[in-house]
């Protein structure tokens, strides 16, 4: 048996241990626990168990961790880590889903996205777009720069570049903002559609 649910076992007066997701979520002010979601985490681990009619002692088993960290989440002494109420939910067969203020939902960016040369994600907020085919920086009027343009324009290599602050602002207005950034292929396509276009002055 469980004992009486909201009295884990082996928790003493001032027994509290703030994990990743509670700290995640925490106010500006340092005080944790005050968001709708929190508030609303004791009650979908008890819904949970009550789809899967499951204790707490065998939701902890399946889980494999102990029936007094389960006990802390219902009394909302902690909070499940985001791993820990993933299991939760994928138990129960039930998926958290991120909303914006529309209720539309909001999908997290890809890592299937166009990246460095040193294969590093571009900053989330700039908006990465091709400028023409890769070349050593300042090689441009070198034989070898100019050999290498054109070796990157065959193998579909890009030039990446990202505006910042009022040339950045000034092409969402132009363009738009767009959703994510786009793959190296969307990037590649591009860049031949332009040249098809308009041919590369010599």
């Amino acid at each position: 048996m469980d004992g009486l649910e909201g009295q884990p076992a082996g928790a003493g007066p001032g027994d509290e241990v703030h994990d990743g997701l509670q700290d995640a979520v925490a106010g500006a002010d340092g005080a944790s626990g005050g968001g709708a979601l929190l508030d609303s985490l004791p009650g979908l681990v008890r819904r949970v168990r009550r789809r899967l009619g499951m204790s707490q002692r065998a939701l902890a088993a399946a889980l494999g961790v102990s029936q007094s960290r389960v006990a802390r989440w219902e009394t909302g002494r902690t909070s499940p880590s985001v791993a820990d109420l993933a299991d939760v939910l994928a138990l129960g067969g039930v998926t958290l889903v991120a909303v914006d203020e529309a209720g539309e939902e909001v999908r997290p960016m890809s890592p299937a996205v166009v990246r460095d040369r040193a294969h590093r994600l571009y900053p989330a907020h700039c908006d990465p777009r091709g400028r023409g085919w890769w070349a050593p920086p300042g090689s441009s009027t070198t034989v070898e720069g100019a050999w290498q343009w054109q070796r990157s324009r065959e193998l579909g290599v890009p030039r990446i570049t990202y505006e910042r602050g009022v040339w950045r602002a000034m092409l969402r207005l132009a363009h738009g903002t767009p959703q994510d950034h786009p793959t190296l292929a969307e990037v590649v396509d591009e860049l031949r559609a332009f040249e098809s276009g308009q041919p590369r002055a010599s």
